[in-house]
């Protein structure tokens, strides 16, 4: 069978921007998720350790 997909096209101030952006789409979680960051390693890093942070507080 087929397959159905969306593409999506974010400007944003930053690359981090964007991926908290997506991070907050229904989608993120419960389906293949395909991106390709033009960020340096260390920007995302940072952000994963944010978003880990915030996810240990909720469950706290």
């Amino acid at each position: 069978m087929g397959q159905r997909g969306i593409v999506l096209i974010l400007e944003a101030a930053s690359n981090a921007e964007v991926t908290q952006l997506l991070a907050g789409i229904p989608l993120w979680g419960s389906h293949r998720v395909e991106v390709t960051p033009l960020e340096s390693f260390e920007e995302r890093q940072a952000l994963h350790r944010q978003l880990d942070a915030q996810l240990k507080a909720l469950v706290e």
